[in-house]
């Protein structure tokens, strides 16, 4: 973090009391394809690891239902599980149109399965602290099931008790990106003289809204943006002014 800064803008899908007068709290930021989402409940339960879990694939093999999987490094279907190769639009529909969700607890994850009301039993990576964080206070809340370890009972229990998470999610905030953009757009205002920037302030944050940065699900965690060229050559010009003054 970085140390005496303007403001502090943080996001959480919960809400504890900010004490600092500088700290400033928003609902998570949502890609587009997910505030446009329109969700339904499907008969399959969505699971995604980021890499391989052989053990996961034999657990669910003896569960009773049907699983979609992303991230195991394989296609094709054995039994009752669906491999899926990476691809960004395939995988959110399935997390569309799935009843559950079996997952590691990367934040972005989470918080577009708790938009579209999907219950979710968490498996956070082991020593590390934000996805443990983010399964204690998904389970807390009510939203789902936090184990650091599975067996076949547990994923049982959880799928039974799908219909309690769901009436949970019900009360969930859903709320867009807009009071975060427009807390943004008063800071950038106030700390830079909008002549300096490559874009007016609007223009940038529209940006930011529409290019976001998301997990690939190539079972390696990377992180791509996706950004215009337009914003590219903006960029370059800012830079270019910047280091020979035209």
């Amino acid at each position: 973090m970085v140390p005496r800064a303007n403001a502090y803008l943080a996001t959480s899908f919960f809400m504890p009391e900010v004490k600092e007068s500088r700290t400033f709290l928003f609902p998570p930021i949502l890609r587009k394809g997910i505030l446009q989402a329109k969700p339904i409940a499907g008969e399959h339960v969505l699971v995604y690891v980021t890499s391989p879990a052989p053990a996961l694939t034999k657990l669910l093999s003896g569960v009773r239902g049907s699983f979609v999987a992303y991230g195991f490094g394989r296609e094709g279907r054995e039994g009752n599980i669906l491999f899926k190769k990476p691809s960004l639009g395939g995988f959110l529909q399935d997390l569309t149109a799935c009843k559950a969700i079996i997952a590691n607890a990367g934040f972005s994850l989470v918080t577009e399965a708790l938009h579209l009301a999907k219950p979710y039993l968490a498996i956070p990576v082991k020593h590390q602290f934000e996805q443990i964080f983010n399964a204690y206070w998904l389970d807390k809340m009510g939203y789902g099931a936090y184990w650091e370890d599975l067996n076949k009972e547990r994923v049982e229990s959880f799928l039974y008790n799908v219909p309690h998470y769901i009436e949970k999610l019900a009360t969930y905030p859903r709320h867009g990106n807009q009071a975060l953009l427009e807390k943004m757009s008063a800071y950038i205002s106030i700390v830079r003289n909008e002549a300096e920037l490559p874009y007016p302030p609007e223009a940038m944050l529209s940006v930011m809204e529409e290019y976001y940065l998301c997990e690939s699900l190539d079972g390696l965690t990377k992180h791509w943006w996706h950004a215009s060229a337009e914003i590219f050559r903006a960029s370059a010009k800012f830079n270019h002014r910047n280091r020979f003054g035209d």
